[in-house]
């Protein structure tokens, strides 16, 4: 039993000190296995180990005679980095002295450096009479250095894909002092690439800046934008804050998103209201009833006679003497695709290609037929056998109309009074007879015609009441003309 407890303390303990373990601080061997999207301890020894082996390794430096004094000039960081330069340019000097080419002057300095104010302080001594003067610094002892080093860090971000990519230069300058000529120069650049999802854990990273990929600064700059109402570049710009992982930037991207949308839709209202008129293109259809005439060309037949005092031959033609077939109601149909314009409270104005059609049928007597053989008579005595025709007509062509439109405010009710005409032509149409003798012959007439009507749209709707007559084809043709009342329904797709 004690053993038990004893194993089960033991382990407690182990459990409690590899905690602690995990919370304690670690020591740091390698600098690259913790680093940052800015710089880092290991990029500055990078850079200080290239820039000063590149400057040693120069022409200038090895043909160099002597030990020259070398000042630290400005060093400006353009940054956003906290980054130490005097730190930069000692560790860079420290390399040079080293080599024995150079050595450096702690009494004059740019901001790349810092001097030693005990330099100016201990000549001031001369006049201390506290001081023994033999010990002093005498005025004119300092040696004056031959050349400075100056340089510049900038930083450039730039969004790439999903990523926020940063680049570090470094650019360093040796110049004689004496005759201001630069003898020597380099640059080195650190690129470092991050995932925009990723840049809130680095507060350095685009401080500022919304490109850098800070959420906050694309917030306030979608803010400004809002304030100027560039609606657009707000959306954008909160569109990126949102891929930054700004929640409340994602629902105001939708809401401006939504909003945008409904703006350029007030604004084609407006626009269609402000114009005169609107011009689109349209698909329709109607259909009919009516009546008309018929008309069949002499139609040669060979037959024999009935008649007693008939001839032998019964060669001739067939001719049709009544043309009207009003008696019977026939159906027709007209589909259309075509333009229009119409203005508010004016003129309107349609073009359409049109495909219809419709049958027609004569109920007619022997006697109304008339056959020429060697004799004239009727088409009975020499045995034909014709009582009527049938018409199927199948017709293609276009038309237009003109009118005069009475408009809602907005013009998008209309009532429209409108008169047109145009012309069908036969396309596969055929006449064929009615009785014991066959006649069928394919139909080709052109046909002009002329309508009248009304017509109501709404918006993308129309509807109409039409009557539209087809005028009557040649004497030397066979053809089925026709009149028809007609009612209609379209479809109207504005284009402005």
């Amino acid at each position: 039993m004690l053993k038990h407890a004893f194993r089960i303390c033991v382990g407690v303990l182990l459990v409690l000190a590899l905690a602690h373990a995990k919370k304690s601080p670690q020591y740091i061997t390698d600098s690259k296995d913790f680093s940052s999207i800015g710089i880092d301890r290991h990029d500055i020894e990078s850079v200080v180990e290239k820039v000063s082996t590149k400057l040693l390794e120069s022409s200038f430096v090895r043909e160099l005679q002597g030990q020259k004094i070398l000042a630290i000039a400005d060093l400006h960081n353009l940054t956003q980095e906290d980054i130490d330069v005097e730190f930069l340019s000692r560790k860079i000097t420290r390399t040079l002295r080293k080599s024995k080419k150079f050595t450096l002057t702690n009494a004059i300095a740019g901001s790349g450096s810092s001097t030693d104010s005990l330099i100016t302080d201990s000549r001031k001594l001369t006049k201390d009479k506290r001081f023994n003067q033999y010990t002093t610094q005498e005025d004119g002892t300092l040696l004056a250095p031959n050349y400075s080093l100056s340089g510049k860090i900038i930083e450039r971000r730039k969004s790439v894909g999903d990523k926020v990519r940063v680049d570090y230069d470094f650019l360093f300058v040796l110049t004689d002092l004496k005759s201001g000529r630069v003898v020597w120069d380099d640059e080195e650049n650190i690129a470092k690439a991050i995932d925009k999802s990723q840049v809130a854990r680095f507060s350095k990273l685009g401080a500022g800046t919304c490109e850098g990929g800070d959420a906050i600064a694309c917030e306030r700059e979608a803010q400004a934008a809002l304030d100027s109402s560039d609606y657009e570049s707000a959306q954008e710009l909160f569109k990126q804050a949102c891929d930054l992982g700004n929640r409340q930037a994602c629902e105001n991207a939708a809401y401006i998103k939504r909003a945008l949308k409904e703006q350029k839709k007030q604004e084609k209202k407006a626009k269609a209201q402000a114009r005169d008129g609107r011009f689109g293109l349209s698909v329709g259809a109607d259909i009919g009833f009516g009546g008309g005439s018929a008309n069949m060309a002499p139609t040669p037949y060979s037959s024999k006679p009935t008649t007693s005092s008939g001839s032998s031959s019964g060669k001739g033609f067939i001719h049709y003497t009544d043309g009207e077939y009003s008696k019977d109601i026939s159906s027709v149909y007209m589909l259309k695709a075509g333009l229009w314009y119409r203005q508010k409270n004016g003129i309107y104005l349609s073009a359409d290609v049109l495909y219809g059609g419709f049958q027609a049928k004569t109920y007619d007597s022997p006697y109304q037929f008339t056959c020429t053989g060697n004799s004239y008579g009727y088409c009975s005595w020499e045995g034909v056998d014709i009582t009527g025709l049938k018409f199927d007509h199948k017709l293609f062509g276009g038309g237009a109309r003109v009118g005069y439109a009475i408009s809602s405010s907005d013009n998008s009710l209309a009532l429209v009074g409108f008169v047109g005409g145009g012309a069908l032509k036969d396309v596969g149409s055929s006449m064929k007879s009615v009785g014991g003798y066959v006649i069928n012959q394919k139909l080709d007439n052109l046909f002009p015609f002329w309508e009248i009507g009304l017509m109501l749209s709404f918006k993308y709707v129309s509807l109409e009441t039409s009557y539209r007559h087809l005028l009557n084809g040649k004497d030397d043709k066979s053809w089925a003309s026709i009149g028809a009342f007609n009612v209609g329904v379209g479809f109207l797709l504005p284009v402005w």
